[in-house]
């Protein structure tokens, strides 16, 4: 059986988040939304006023800090059933989106991805990486549904810490890493060869992109490069992760991170960072980038 759960809408243009209220009323009009206090300065005073403007409550804001654990989960689960709310918004990186994708699960919520660091496919992928409150790895929790709606802005993305970024591109190009060899052990298994070419793109674009896009972000273009680089790693690697028939995609990158994190004084390095140490390739070009996304 082939099972593909991806979002229902996915916007990427620079400025979405001022115009957030907008998308999001078409869902819900009383959120649980889940952020940090990063997060929030990322996007703005411009975000929530968008969502007061189009008649969306602003006003319940859960806190987030330390990891997506269970005690999370249940603890923002009953905090969306005291508010009888009718979406949950995740606002930045995987942690906060996989502990509001979880919540929304558990309530049967639709939920809203508003990612603000390029590090991860979480706003995309119907998965909550579940870990303990120490930041061990437990386990990666199956969610029904994807995110109802990812607003992705370059702008508010690229103006993270650049090691979030680069710690994104490389955890896509592992992605070509880990499915490659399901495909040449098993040719017949069609939904990875469509992850393989959706791999493929993003490595791709991301190559040719990654560098150009941080110049001129700093520059404050968010142009063609920025929206590739955006695309590859939160859509195209979500894309790709999204088709999985009876053969599995993982290789040694993503349980050699699962495991680093039970060795609790590793988890100051980044997600990207350790999945590309656990990555076989290492190409002089890729070299770089990996070394950006752990410094």
């Amino acid at each position: 059986m082939i099972s593909i759960k991806t979002p229902k809408t996915y916007m990427n243009e620079a400025g979405i988040v001022s115009r957030a209220g907008e998308y999001i009323s078409k869902i819900g009009k009383n959120p649980l939304i889940i952020a940090g206090e990063k997060a929030k300065k990322a996007v703005g005073d411009e975000f929530f006023a968008s969502l007061e403007k189009s008649g969306v409550s602003a006003k319940n804001v859960g806190d987030f800090s330390g990891y997506p654990s269970q005690r999370q989960f249940d603890s923002y689960a009953e905090k969306a059933r005291a508010l009888n709310a009718d979406v949950v918004i995740g606002i930045g990186g995987g942690r906060v989106l996989d502990t509001a994708k979880a919540t929304a699960d558990i309530l049967g919520l639709p939920v809203v991805a508003v990612p603000t660091v390029a590090a991860t496919c979480a706003a995309w992928a119907a998965i909550s990486i579940q870990y303990d409150d120490e930041g061990g790895f437990v386990k990666v929790r199956q969610n029904k549904d994807s995110a109802r709606l990812v607003l992705a802005d370059p702008k508010v993305i690229f103006s993270a810490p650049e090691r979030y970024l680069f710690s994104g591109v490389v955890d896509t190009f592992a992605k070509f890493y880990e499915i490659r060899p399901t495909v040449e052990f098993f040719p017949e298994d069609v939904p990875s060869a469509i992850a393989l070419k959706a791999s493929e793109i993003a490595f791709e674009n991301l190559e040719r992109d990654t560098f150009k896009a941080v110049f001129d972000s700093k520059n404050g273009v968010y142009g063609e490069a920025a929206k590739n680089v955006v695309d590859a790693v939160v859509y195209l690697a979500g894309f790709a992760g999204s088709f999985k028939g009876e053969h599995g995609h993982y290789s040694f990158a993503h349980p050699f991170y699962h495991t680093s994190t039970r060795l609790h004084h590793t988890n100051v390095k980044l997600h990207g960072g350790k999945v590309g140490f656990g990555s076989p390739g290492s190409d002089k070009n890729l070299l770089p980038i990996w070394k950006r996304s752990c410094s």
